[in-house]
């Protein structure tokens, strides 16, 4: 029987055994059961190649003649509690949830759901083997912790069977269950206004893997967007034939001045404000006084105050390294306009600013290219303002 199975027809097998007519792979018992086990040691044969592919080693998980089992590397407490992606953590109104589950099989006669036997017991269990069925399924499969994303996204289709009993839970919670919900919305709210996967490239190892900030809450995404106060207003847009996203970041409560220095956090300084918005972009991190940037997209945005737009500025950058700057202009409906800087090196670079003439008031300085680049300062200020000016303390 193994000899008919081959990794690239193994579903249509699947699909072929049940359907009407001949009925070849089925036509026995035996021939259902030779079927299965000799599929399952394909799929085995399969996995430990792909593993070996890709994590450089045959046994990511375990297999034995029972089925899949999870080996050291499933984290089911990580997926349940961490603070960087425990799923508890970003929907906690899934515990709501699961006390309506259990308000509903103890009460006589829940109130919102529909009377009868088949009602009282088998939709909360049904449900809930629903919920659990699919975190198990999660819980063994290898990338639900990869890439950029809020929270676990592979939990999220776990959670409708249990949020069905969710008035039962607040009925049974009152207000310790509202103030749950709450805290849900308001978490959900900050992802998807906040986040845009710069987390994940200051935390993730070349291997793509998390580090010590799995389990320090004061490192978490939710913690990191609450520090950063930046809030990104975006709607999908058409560039031509190309599907873009407009995006108009806001800092709250964010310094306006002239000069950026980077320190912790960055420091604005300058009592003619020119620019304003200013918060860093992709992987790029502040060390040793300079703003490092070692991949394309990381980079530095700051915003044109309104006040500074009716004079002749210039834009300048110093540091150092190899690689290519871009420095973009845009307004939140049209594309950006920019030039690239090539750099090697120290340098000191200058780009006249005049608004009229610009691409817009949202200033982008990217690296570009493969390289690595620091900057050690950014001003906008008048073409004739000295470099080296004296600050008040």
């Amino acid at each position: 029987m193994s000899s008919a199975l081959d990794p690239e027809r193994f579903p249509d097998q699947l699909l072929e055994s049940g359907r009407g007519g001949a009925r070849p792979y089925l036509s026995t018992s035996g021939e259902a059961w030779s079927l299965y086990q000799d599929g399952y040691h394909l799929l085995e044969s399969e996995m430990v190649s792909k593993n070996q592919r890709r994590f450089g080693r045959p046994c990511r998980y375990a297999v034995n003649g029972k089925g899949l089992r999870a080996a050291r590397h499933i984290r089911s407490l990580e997926l349940l509690f961490s603070p960087a992606r425990g799923a508890l953590v970003f929907a906690p109104v899934a515990l709501v949830g699961l006390a309506g589950v259990v308000r509903a099989l103890r009460a006589r006669r829940p109130r919102f759901l529909p009377e009868g036997w088949p009602w009282r017991h088998w939709l909360p269990l049904a449900c809930t083997g629903a919920a659990l069925g699919h975190l198990l399924w999660v819980g063994v499969r290898a990338p639900w912790d990869e890439g950029p994303f809020w929270g676990p996204r592979l939990v999220s289709p776990a959670w409708p069977p249990l949020l069905l009993f969710l008035p039962e839970g607040l009925l049974a919670l009152r207000l310790a269950g509202v103030l749950v919900a709450v805290v849900s919305v308001a978490v959900q709210a900050l992802g998807s206004l906040a986040y845009d996967g710069r987390w994940d490239r200051l935390h993730r190892t070349a291997m793509g893997r998390l580090g010590p900030a799995r389990w320090n809450p004061g490192e978490s995404p939710i913690a990191f967007q609450l520090g950063e106060r930046v809030v990104r207003l975006a709607v999908p847009g058409l560039d031509g034939n190309r599907l873009v996203v407009r995006e108009h970041p806001l800092v709250i409560h964010g310094p306006h001045g002239s000069r950026i220095a980077f320190a912790e956090p960055v420091l604005v300084t300058g009592t003619d404000v020119t620019l304003g918005h200013v918060h860093l972009e992709g992987g790029a991190r502040v060390e040793g006084g300079r703003l490092a940037l070692r991949a394309p997209g990381d980079g530095l945005f700051l915003r044109v105050s309104e006040g500074a737009r009716v004079r002749r500025l210039e834009l300048r950058l110093a540091g150092r390294g190899r690689g290519t700057l871009s420095v973009t202009e845009r307004t939140f409906w049209t594309a950006p306009r920019g030039r690239d800087h090539p750099v090697q090196g120290g340098f000191r670079l200058r780009q006249a600013y005049f608004y009229p003439e610009s691409g817009g008031p949202d200033v982008r300085i990217t690296l570009a290219t493969a390289g690595e680049v620091e900057l050690e300062s950014v001003a906008l200020v008048p073409p004739r303002e000295p470099e080296n000016v004296i600050r008040l303390p």
